[in-house]
């Protein structure tokens, strides 16, 4: 069967959030899309084997840990739909959600991705602000970091590095979504080569929209179709204090790689320690 759309979960030890997300998505998804999993050679490998009892599943067992950039990039190879959805295993979204949300990207022939409204708590109107990024210039990153962006979200100048100024309510475009729930159409990340494999674990989602906006693709944000992201529960949030700590790293590093292939190059040398000592310093802090 051809399927319109592949929707690519990776999974590294959070075998029972995939469990939980792939039975609730099989019950109501269309014949023709297809789920893939992915797993990152987690400790019990088993526990996602038993995924293969669920029809329109499609399983990838990698032979080691290859991060999000490139164990994304495994399937990405594979896949033959014209529609692919990367999507963490901690985000909870129903069918109809992601229906809207590609009927929007379907709608936009210039679109290359798409991001829903992603909550990561919708009683308390906690967005999760990675779905509506800018792209982290010195002058965004600074502004942020400084707390400037917190006390003036309303301010474009004082707040590019999430685009708090724009108007939450209605569709609009953004430099950047979350890889969490990352819905684009196949054609466009083939022509740029998918992920770029120097990224670990974040960042790398930027870099692709960054990419994708190079080659005049567009890049939206769609809040009529909405989802949960229960944030960092393979990372930041792990009981494990080495994934914490290599979690962290990964984070600053993104950063470093990201600003080093986009914007070293114009500025004077002088100015790019600068930022690699300010990066080197925030990494040693407890900034989140």
């Amino acid at each position: 069967m051809n399927h319109k759309l592949n929707i690519i979960i990776l999974s590294y030890n959070t075998a029972d959030l995939v469990k939980q997300l792939v039975t609730k998505l099989n019950l109501k998804k269309p014949k023709d899309w297809l789920i893939t999993v992915i797993d990152n050679r987690s400790s019990r490998p088993g526990e996602v084997t038993k995924l293969k009892k669920l029809t329109g599943i499609n399983l990838i067992l990698n032979k080691k840990n290859l991060g999000f950039a490139v164990g994304n990039n495994v399937a990405l190879k594979q896949n033959t739909s014209p529609y692919v959805l990367l999507l963490n295993s901690d985000v909870d979204v129903d069918v109809d959600a992601i229906s809207k949300a590609l009927d929007f990207l379907q709608s936009k022939p210039k679109a290359a991705v798409v991001s829903l409204k992603l909550w990561l708590d919708p009683q308390q109107r906690r967005l999760d602000w990675a779905c509506h990024r800018g792209f982290p210039t010195p002058w965004a990153a600074l502004t942020y970091f400084l707390g400037l962006e917190k006390l003036l979200p309303a301010t474009s100048l004082f707040s590019k590095y999430h685009l708090k100024y724009k108007d939450l309510n209605q569709p609009h475009q953004i430099d950047a979504i979350s890889g969490a729930f990352f819905l684009a159409k196949f054609d466009s990340l083939k022509q740029v080569g998918f992920f770029d494999s120097d990224y670990f674990m974040y960042g790398e989602d930027i870099d692709l929209c960054y990419r994708l906006k190079q080659i005049g693709k567009q890049v939206w944000f769609y809040p009529h179709a909405q989802a949960i992201h229960h944030k960092h529960a393979a990372g930041l949030k792990s009981n494990n204090p080495q994934t914490k700590t290599k979690t962290k790293k990964y984070f600053w590093q993104a950063m470093l790689i990201f600003y080093t292939k986009h914007y070293s190059q114009r500025y004077p040398s002088w100015f790019n320690q600068l930022v690699k000592i300010g990066i080197k310093l925030m990494s040693l802090t407890n900034f989140k």
